[in-house]
């Protein structure tokens, strides 16, 4: 787990929520995260390294291109910034966005 995603799950325990609370911070680390998580059935181990990867779906044949998360990471790695997926204690998925600020170095 990155520093970046350390520091933003402090501060969601500090405001005490759960991983179904959508948590946006700013400032944090000269930009802006945002937490969103779950309570579902989490994404297996194997797979998270490959969520993010263009065509990469669970879903049967028709029911999806695989291309929603690899474009959610293309856009905010356009800004500087990176998404990241683990699973949370409640058995969820997490997933953390961190955009730097305006001029900052990622």
């Amino acid at each position: 787990m990155s520093s970046r995603l350390k520091q933003l799950r402090k501060l969601q325990q500090f405001f005490n929520l759960d991983s179904r609370d959508l948590l946006e911070i700013s400032n944090v680390d000269r930009g802006y995260g945002v937490i969103q998580g779950n309570g579902g059935g989490g994404i297996p181990t194997h797979l998270l390294k490959k969520i993010f990867d263009p065509f990469f779906t669970t879903k049967a044949a028709g029911k999806g291109t695989g291309l929603g998360l690899s474009i959610c990471e293309s856009i905010v790695s356009r800004f500087g910034g990176r998404i990241e997926a683990c699973n949370n204690e409640y058995g969820g998925a997490t997933f953390v966005v961190f955009v730097p600020a305006r001029g900052e170095q990622p």
